[in-house]
């Protein structure tokens, strides 16, 4: 069966990928956690070039929340003001050319001489001439007043051989309204030549567009570009607005303009790339946005990290059901335009996100406004929260569907429950206990800490299962469960299981041209066909997972065979290697890019809280023999049984002490951190590449509904729009 998996957020074990026949390093897993609850980060000093990487790869990150600019000059075009949404009347501005220049001309061949103005109610004499060339037979200038329309006037005068004419408008009633427009008739054909005066002095073969933004970009106005370098359209209509001149010789935009909602966009899209020309292009996760936030805000970039947070809102439920819940995703110039999909992974990292903000920000004019948003975004979690059921204790996959037409089913909750997800939700209940002072949240956590040992770890093959659904494990192996189960491990305490997982990711590695590092998933492990590639985003997570748990030989080997893959404008691409059967595109991601700063100038600012355990506490440390990567993933099938076994629920304990992210100290008492590969579980037979509960359906409809976006009928497209994760355990996008 055909599996999409989540590879978003990984922690990879990066197998030591040491160069020249040097000899690999036996690492220790160990993570220390200090009394304020944070990761105590062992000293890992970056290079210079690597410093110099990640300020390239935050200037690329800023430069992605600005609307896509398709001018091929420098010339401006410049709206009087900001035009919101909701704003339907006139619009107006200026533009200036740079770089380029066109012909002036005027559509009519009248010019007026005399007077300078021709006033409404003038009745006198009005000379003037005939631009060249000349027509070839007799004209005559006639006379109209404009009201709705042209009406005749009783003032005609031919022209002269030279095109000189003198009118007399002497015969024109006092009580004719309107504006005095003037034409030139044929007089064999009787028929007008050209266009009335007056008309502006225009730019040849230009024109300015007025467009509005709302699931996609509609051209409301056209006019041509006047000479005086203005515009204006007497109406717009409901949407995010954007202006352009274009050439209208070749199509060619001359100058863009577009407001920015501050939301990023996800990829930068190369011609020939799957998603070019599309909507795609345009397209904003809120996972990337959650991601660009946390390393704005670990670098120290408060003013970037302010507009990210905006734009983070935007993709905020309010009112209804599903309030304070953050939608998958959205045009980035449309935020108010996307369709009400919610996955738990990809909300409980844009709500950690949000989180993040309020505790770095606390002179944030805004703050009670944004704790407020925070804690709907709480709430929000628990309308996942299974209380009950095969599942109790975890959180399921969300809500929103397509069907297989691609028609959007708001109505549908996704049943199972997937590691990843309820990984990253327990980083979040943790912080929000700090940030929200809520010590139920830590409750919450503890909670949920164990029903992560009860249902998702899998003792038979020392790592977590990527799911569970109705009873039964899907047995699947990808990069990100094992990775952020790392770094989840280490936080709780369990450095046993962070061992066994770390060592699991070998299966991983793989060396290709452009670099070497990790794949999100490999054939063997539930994935038939995929490739050997190196996914950026998961390459640099397993960094940052080496690190947290004490292994800074890998994480410097990891960032430093990665490192020339990165592109000379900042950007890391989403993968080497393009795979169409798993979506995985080339193109630079917001999430490649932003996973490298996170690994680096700002790797505090993403799951730095853990239990702290008091030292009377015995820590377990398990060495790991570091893998050898391979060119290929393994050759065999995972396949396991296990018998059931009666559970066991682990002794209470009242000797770990949950404390807060920022240091200060919870009122509850927890219990102690539950070894995963310690829980006494029931265990059903495991299936060979994962359990037929894998929700290939989703997936498979998600490709209609990409489609419906924009994307093109383009195979393996869904996974680059970021939609496959949508509906599945884990896969190539964020949930």
């Amino acid at each position: 069966m055909k599996k999409f998996m989540a590879i978003g957020c990984g922690v990879l074990l990066l197998t030591v990928l040491f160069a020249g026949g040097q000899s690999p390093k036996v690492a220790a897993v160990g993570l220390t956690c200090d009394a304020t609850g944070q990761v105590v980060m062992p000293a890992a000093v970056l290079t210079s070039a690597e410093v110099s990487a990640a300020s390239s790869a935050s200037a690329w990150l800023k430069a992605q929340t600005n609307p896509r600019n398709l001018a091929i000059t420098a010339s401006t075009i410049t709206p009087a003001t900001q035009y919101y949404a909701n704003y339907t009347g006139a619009v107006s501005g200026t533009f200036a050319l740079t770089g380029v220049s066109y012909p002036t001309i005027s559509t009519t061949s009248i010019l007026v001489d005399t007077p300078s103005t021709l006033a409404d109610n003038y009745r006198g004499l009005v000379t003037g001439h005939l631009r060249t060339p000349l027509p070839s037979g007799p004209t005559t200038i006639q006379a109209y007043k404009f009201t709705d329309i042209d009406y005749y006037a009783p003032a005609s005068a031919s022209v002269a051989n030279d095109g000189t004419w003198t009118l007399d408008l002497s015969a024109v009633p006092n009580n004719q309204a309107g504006a005095f427009h003037l034409g030139l008739i044929d007089d064999a054909s009787t028929t007008q030549v050209g266009d009335k005066w007056p008309q502006p002095v225009i730019y040849s073969n230009l024109v300015v567009r007025s467009y509005a933004y709302t699931d996609a970009n509609y051209l409301i106005s056209e006019q041509p570009a006047l000479a005086n370098n203005t515009w204006s359209f007497p109406s717009s209509a409901l949407g995010y607005k954007e202006f352009r001149l274009v050439d209208t010789t070749n199509g060619n935009v001359i100058a863009d303009t577009a407001y920015s909602s501050g939301l990023i966009r996800s990829y930068k899209i190369a011609p020939g790339e799957p998603g070019y020309g599309t909507n795609f292009e345009d397209r904003s996760f809120v996972y990337d946005q959650a991601i660009a936030l946390l390393a704005a805000i670990g670098t120290n970039d408060t003013a970037q990290a302010r507009v990210l947070v905006n734009g983070l809102l935007t993709l905020q439920t309010t009112g209804g059901l599903h309030d304070g819940g953050f939608i998958f995703s959205a045009p980035q110039r449309g935020p108010d335009y996307g369709d009400a999909i919610y996955r738990t992974g990809a909300h409980s990292i844009a709500t950690y996100a949000l989180l993040s903000y309020v505790a770095h920000n606390p002179t944030d004019p805004s703050i009670n406004i944004l704790k407020v948003d925070a804690a709907r975004a709480m709430q929000f979690l628990q309308s996942v929260f299974a209380p009950a059921g095969d599942t109790t204790g975890l959180y399921h996959g969300g809500f929103g569907r397509y069907d297989g037409n691609g028609v959007f089913v708001g109505g549908f909750t996704i049943p199972w429950s997937s590691t990843e997800h309820n990984i990253d939700t327990w980083h979040t209940l943790v912080l929000a206990a700090s940030v929200l002072q809520n010590p139920a949240y830590i409750v919450k956590a503890t909670s949920l800490q164990q029903a992560i040992a009860t249902y998702l770890w899998n003792p038979s093959l020392n790592r977590f299962n990527q799911g569970y659904d109705a009873g039964a494990p899907d047995t699947s192996d990808a990069l990100d469960v094992n990775s952020w189960g790392a770094i989840y491990a280490g936080a709780v305490g369990d450095s046993s299981g962070a061992a066994k997982l770390l060592l699991n990711m070998s299966n991983f590695a793989f060396t290709r041209p452009q670099a070497s590092g990790y794949a999100p998933y490999v054939d063997a492990l539930g994935y038939p066909g995929a490739l050997p590639n190196v996914w950026f985003e998961g390459t640099f997570g397993a960094a940052l997972g080496f690190l947290r748990n004490g292994q800074v030989d890998n994480y410097a080997t990891t960032l430093q065979l990665a490192l020339p893959a990165q592109h000379p404008d900042g950007a890391f691409s989403y993968a080497t290697d393009y795979d169409a059967t798993y979506e995985m595109t080339t193109s630079e991601a917001v999430a490649s890019t932003a996973w490298y700063v996170l690994a680096t100038t700002a790797r505090t600012a993403i799951w730095n809280e853990c239990i702290y355990t008091p030292p009377s506490a015995t820590p377990i440390v398990t060495p790991i023999p570091p893998p050898t990567p391979t060119a290929q993933p393994p050759a065999t099938p995972v396949k396991t049984t296990a018998t059931p076994t009666t559970t066991t629920s682990a002794p209470a304990a009242n000797n770990t002490v949950a404390i807060s992210p920022t240091g200060v100290p919870s009122s509850s008492v927890v219990p102690p951190p539950v070894p995963l590969a310690a829980v006494d579980r029931p265990v059903e037979p495991a299936i060979a590449g994962g359990s037929a509960t894998t929700k290939t359906e989703d997936a498979s409809n998600l490709l209609v509904a990409a489609i419906k976006i924009g994307i093109g009928g383009l195979v393996g497209i869904t996974a680059i729009l970021g939609l496959v994760k949508v509906g599945v355990f884990s896969g190539p996008r964020r949930s």
